[in-house]
């Protein structure tokens, strides 16, 4: 009875074996890039939002020189391709109501501009 070496049997597994880790690798660290440009995102929102209600504070404690506030695009550095905007809007009610749009808007690297929105009415003294 003749027996059959079989050889290269063993290197092919570990072959496969690398393979199958590669892929797992790659799939961690794509993971890991989504999440961080998932937590850039979320920051960046959180700082817009601080920024308007920021805003609108410094408007209700001078709301004497309510038009000294009003601006058409300030730059903002603490946002990548930032900017604030500050309007006032027309509304029927009230006359000593005074209703402002604030928008801070940015761009993240690679990607469309994002913008927060806040409405806030302010009163006259």
């Amino acid at each position: 009875m003749l027996t059959q070496r079989q050889t290269g049997f063993s290197m092919i597994e570990v072959l496969v074996a690398i393979l199958i880790f590669a892929f797992g690798i790659l799939g961690m660290v794509g993971l890991q890039a989504a999440s961080i440009r998932y937590q850039t995102d979320a920051k960046s929102r959180i700082d817009a939002s601080v920024i308007a209600q920021d805003a609108v504070a410094r408007i209700w404690v001078d709301r004497v020189n309510l038009t000294g506030h009003l601006t058409t695009g300030t730059s903002l550095s603490s946002l990548p391709g930032g900017t604030l905007v500050i309007e006032k809007i027309d509304v029927d009610a009230d006359p000593k109501t005074n209703r402002l749009r604030i928008t801070v808007s940015w761009t993240p690297p690679g990607d469309d501009t994002h913008s927060h929105v806040l409405i806030a009415d302010v009163n006259e003294n």
